[in-house]
C-alpha cells in the first residue's frame, strides 16, 4: 500500500461509526428527527438457521419504542419468538454517513389487530398506503411487534 492507501477511512464521510446504550443517550434532535420521520427501515431478524434476514419495513417511533405491523404467517414473527433480538437500520445519506441503527428486543404485543387503528402508525403512513391502493389491504397486517431499543450505533453526533 501507498501512503494514500493507507489513509481512506471507508467508514463514511460523517466519522466514526459509535455504538452506546440507548437507555444513557440524551438523543440529539437529528437522530430523534430521523427516527420519527424516516419512512423505512430494514428490520434484521435471525432466521432458525442463523442468517440474517433484513426485510423493508414501516415503522413508528413514540419516543421509546418502536411499532411494526408485519402479516401473521410472516417468517419474521417466527424469527421474533426464536430469537428476539433485532436490529432496525435506516437509510444512509448514500454517500456512508447518517448512520442510524437501533438494536433492540423484539416481542410480538398484540395479534388480529388493525394497523389502522394505530393512531401514531396510521397517521404516518396512511397516505402511502392508499397512494399504493393498500388501504383496505394494510388489515392483514394484523401482527404487531414492539421493539424496545437497547444500543444506538450511528455516525450522526449524539
Amino acid at each position: 500500500m501507498n501512503s494514500a492507501e493507507d489513509e481512506l477511512d471507508f467508514r463514511g464521510v460523517g466519522g466514526h461509526l459509535i455504538e452506546t446504550s440507548f437507555a444513557t443517550i440524551d438523543l440529539s434532535q437529528e437522530i430523534t428527527r430521523r427516527l420519527k420521520r424516516d419512512r423505512y427501515a430494514w428490520l434484521t431478524t435471525l432466521a432458525p438457521t442463523g442468517i440474517p434476514s433484513p426485510m423493508l419495513v414501516w415503522f413508528d417511533f413514540d419516543g421509546a419504542n418502536f411499532t411494526v405491523y408485519t402479516q401473521p404467517h410472516a417468517s419474521r414473527v417466527t424469527h421474533v419468538f426464536q430469537h428476539p433480538e433485532v436490529s432496525l437500520n435506516l437509510e444512509s445519506d448514500g454517500f456512508g454517513s447518517g448512520i442510524v441503527i437501533v438494536g433492540g428486543k423484539a416481542a410480538v404485543t398484540a395479534e388480529g389487530v388493525d394497523p389502522r387503528d394505530d393512531s401514531g402508525f396510521w397517521g404516518k403512513y396512511h397516505v402511502e398506503a392508499e397512494a399504493l391502493g393498500l388501504g383496505d389491504a394494510i388489515a392483514s397486517y394484523s401482527v404487531r411487534l414492539t421493539i424496545t431499543p437497547t444500543t444506538l450505533r450511528t455516525t450522526l453526533p449524539t
